[in-house]
This record gives C-alpha cells, sequence and structure tokens, in this order.
C-alpha cells in the first residue's frame, strides 16, 4: 500500500540546520555605514538560511542577494561567524 510505505517513510531533514547561538558576534563599528549594512543583510540571510527551511530563491530575493550561489557560499564560508 502507497499510504503504509509513506507513514513508514524517516522524515526527511535538512542538512543546513545548525545551531547558530554560538555565533560571535563582531565589532562593526569601525565599518563604513555601507559596509555594516551589508554586514548585517548578509549576516540575516546566513542565520534564515541555517534556521529555516525556506527555499533558496525566497532568501536570495528577500535579502538583496546576487544569486542562490553566492548564498551558498557564504553558508559555505559561514565559519566566520562561528565561536
Amino acid at each position: 500500500m502507497l499510504g503504509t510505505r509513506v507513514e513508514n517513510a524517516p522524515k526527511l531533514t535538512t542538512k543546513r540546520m545548525h545551531d547558530i547561538s554560538a555565533w560571535q558576534e563582531e565589532d562593526i563599528s569601525l565599518l563604513s555605514n555601507r559596509r555594516r549594512k551589508r554586514y548585517k543583510q548578509h549576516k540575516a540571510a546566513l542565520q534564515e538560511y541555517f534556521t529555516t527551511s525556506k527555499p533558496l530563491r525566497i532568501i536570495v530575493h528577500k535579502y538583496y542577494l546576487q544569486s542562490e550561489e553566492a548564498l551558498l557560499e557564504m553558508a559555505n564560508s559561514a565559519h566566520c561567524y562561528q565561536a
């Protein structure tokens, strides 16, 4: 039965879910207003990427990023936010 298989199937989880509570707060006071805004925008996009299951295209559009690839590159180098 098809319904039985679906019920017994393991629940899919996204590999991108992470606990970001350990991320350090960086001192951005010396950045220009433009760079500070970009930093906050990118950090918010990464936080949303790692804590939700929203599609990449939605996050890219919401935070005015260049492309989905740009978001994935930021996610791969997100170690700069980690403690």
